[in-house]
């Protein structure tokens, strides 16, 4: 800490507008600040421990990821995700389809759940 003081004085005691002299000590304090806190991954969408113990279950990966409830099924296509529910179809499009007399269009099946 004692050195991030001693910059800061050195940078503020040089002849610069104020402007300049702010903009330094901003990019300085914001720096300290992230590295504080730490960049945290995008995946929010990932169920927590507590989810998963619930029953619920991540569908997806990454920034595309979503918690889904139990029962359901997960229809992942690239960055679509969705949720769907038990005796509903699953498409491999990503979607999820009714079914009709429990026959599901082609390129889905039925969820079980």
């Amino acid at each position: 800490m004692n050195d991030l003081m001693d910059n800061v004085a050195r940078i503020l005691a040089t002849p610069m507008p104020r402007r300049k002299a702010f903009k330094l000590f901003g990019g300085v304090l914001a720096a300290a600040v992230v590295a504080a806190v730490g960049v945290q991954p995008l995946s929010a969408n990932d169920c927590s421990k507590q989810d998963l113990q619930g029953g619920k279950k991540t569908c997806g990966s990454g920034t595309n990821s979503k918690c889904c409830d139990p029962g359901t099924c997960c229809a992942v296509k690239g960055t679509v995700v969705r949720c769907c529910e038990k005796n509903t179809c699953v498409c491999t499009n990503g979607t999820c389809a009714s079914s009709t007399g429990g026959h599901c269009p082609t390129g889905c099946s039925i969820c079980n759940g």
